[in-house]
């Protein structure tokens, strides 16, 4: 009966630690999956203030050479 309880607590210990190594897994990936996307939208961001910044010095000299 000792060892049936051992061996039943031994696997509820294994159990616990693996869904908590899968949480810790899936928490990595999110995190990964966050900043990646921050990073994606930083560089979305920065193009569309170049291209802003573009077009508004190109809109200026156009101007410019209008009047």
């Amino acid at each position: 009966i000792a060892l049936a309880t051992n061996a039943a607590y031994a696997l509820a210990a294994l159990a616990a630690l693996s869904v908590l190594a899968i949480l810790a897994i899936l928490a990595v990936v999110a995190t990964l999956a966050i900043a990646t996307i921050a990073t994606i939208a930083a560089i979305a961001l920065a193009t569309n203030a170049t291209y802003a910044l573009t077009t508004l010095a190109a809109l200026i000299t156009f101007s410019a050479f209008i009047f």
